[in-house]
């Protein structure tokens, strides 16, 4: 078994909903299932928002997988995996992530995810990413 190169560098995701993807040239389910941005094509012009997922440790792993159900464990892994975000927006405005210190590391702040989980989409996909990039793939 090797280890998946997401275990030892930041990757970046895109929600399979953002409004720059172009349809009908992207292949959005192989997308998903490797987190290979080379299946996505964008409309002319357009910029998808881009979520920076980083590597779970093994504290907050074990966190994630100690949560009953899987949008616990969704939440649980976006807020300990996510880095950054570029091009998503809130009213209008840039969203700044916040983060704070945690007994199991850095994670992001409860007012901060107050605001993602209000979109199913960034808590379920980003939050499955986040878990994606922090799991050995033979």
């Amino acid at each position: 078994m090797a280890l998946s190169r997401s275990l030892i560098a930041n990757v970046p995701y895109v929600l399979s909903t953002d409004p720059a993807i172009d349809e009908s040239k992207s292949k959005v389910d192989k997308y998903r299932a490797t987190l290979d941005e080379s299946y996505l094509a964008f409309l002319e012009g357009s910029t998808p928002a881009r979520w920076h997922l980083h590597s779970l440790s093994k504290a907050q792993l074990l966190e994630v997988w100690s949560q009953t159900s899987h949008i616990k464990r969704c939440y649980e892994a976006l807020a300990y995996g996510l880095r950054s975000v570029e091009g998503f927006a809130v009213d209008g405005q840039p969203f700044r992530l916040d983060t704070t210190k945690s007994d199991l590391g850095r994670r992001l702040t409860d007012e901060c995810m107050d605001v993602l989980v209000r979109d199913v989409t960034i808590l379920l996909e980003v939050g499955n990413a986040a878990i994606e990039v922090s799991s050995l793939r033979p």
